[in-house]
């Protein structure tokens, strides 16, 4: 190797290495709390980079905000959102349009759904007989998926089209069914309960055939089972599932049924640890949490291959990073509990 080829192959490996090294943007909303549990809770990220969630602010009053990719954050307020402790907005879900989805609770502690367009403008809404409803994800094509409660405090799904057209969601035998999130074809995901309290999840075509299914190894006891979380454009599934030790375990479900589950190296195997996929972008990419054996939150971005790759923001303290979401180019957002007061704080983590 001659010394200009060995130069030029040492600065394309150097540049290789400077695009693909991981890095943090940490972000608090104007506004959010100093004191435990209030802060910033970012939630989902779309393709521009714009991240939605919530914060709490130091009366306690839940806000919502959408930052955008230059680090412009705007708080808002659904119509009729309550002002008072414990009330308030909290977005969960953003599109490529920027169109946003989630809940509100008034003055009268009842929640509402709302959807809010990328001026500003809202729309709420409530599912047909609901005593509460709440939007939990939103399509590019302007689908909503969530949950409602009824007169005798049962859940059901529900699919609101763009037209505002609500349609019920409920799993046959189910007790309580949750919709979490729907693609681009109007295919949704969620899970419900049975009548033992055990915890299945749920596949629901864009004409209404339902599948359910359970991970291998998920437990069958009270609360124990399986926990569909997000539905990317391919129909794959991802979530976590809880043993019959309580341990929580990672899997990704293809569209023809096949299962595979996964661990985060380091993850804690007792009660209430182990592995949490919260998101999965459309080239099958998750992102999650795993809780160590000290009971220390970290994050974790999974690739299609099954490599992971683990993360933790550098200003996180002893209770750590939690990964909530993920866009089409591996980007990642959540929040970490900075010390020294465990306030949460929001993140943009880019590969």
């Amino acid at each position: 190797m001659n010394a200009k080829f060995a130069l030029c192959f040492f600065l394309a490996v150097a540049a290789s290495a400077q695009q693909t090294k991981p890095s943090y943007v940490a972000f608090v909303v104007p506004g959010a709390g100093t004191s435990p549990t209030q802060g910033t809770y970012p939630l989902a990220i779309n393709a521009a980079n714009t991240i939605v969630g919530y914060d709490e602010d130091s009366a306690s009053l839940y806000h919502g905000f959408a930052r955008a990719s230059d680090g412009t954050i705007t708080v808002f307020d659904a119509p009729g959102a309550g002002t008072v402790e414990y009330e308030g907005t909290w977005s969960e879900s953003i599109n490529r349009a920027g169109v946003i989805a989630g809940y509100y609770s008034d003055a009268g502690g009842v929640y509402h759904g709302f959807v809010r367009a990328s001026d500003g403008t809202f729309a709420t809404f409530d599912a047909p007989a609901a005593e509460g409803t709440y939007g939990m994800s939103i399509s590019d094509a302007g689908f909503v998926t969530g949950y409602y409660l009824d007169a005798s405090h049962v859940s059901h799904g529900f699919v609101r089209a763009g037209n505002g057209t609500i349609t019920d969601l409920d799993v046959p035998a189910a007790v309580n069914t949750y919709g979490m999130s729907i693609n681009d074809t109007g295919d949704v995901t969620g899970y419900f309960w049975d009548a033992r309290t055990v915890v299945h999840g749920f596949v629901r075509a864009n004409n209404g055939t339902i599948d359910t299914f359970d991970a291998p190894g998920a437990g069958n006891l009270f609360e124990q089972g399986t926990a569909s979380q997000v539905i990317n454009s391919s129909g794959n599934v991802a979530g976590h599932y809880i043993d019959v030790n309580y341990v929580y375990h990672g899997f990704v479900r293809a569209r023809d049924g096949a299962i595979a589950t996964f661990d985060v190296p380091e993850a804690g195997a007792g009660p209430y640890q182990g592995t949490y996929g919260f998101s999965m972008n459309n080239a099958g990419v998750v992102t999650g949490s795993y809780i160590d054996g000290s009971n220390v939150y970290h994050g974790f971005v999974r690739a299609r291959s099954g490599a992971i790759l683990r993360f933790n923001n550098p200003g996180a303290g002893d209770m750590g990073t939690g990964g909530y979401g993920i866009n089409d180019t591996g980007a990642v957002t959540g929040n970490y509990i900075a010390a020294p007061k465990d306030v949460p704080r929001g993140f943009l983590l880019t590969p």
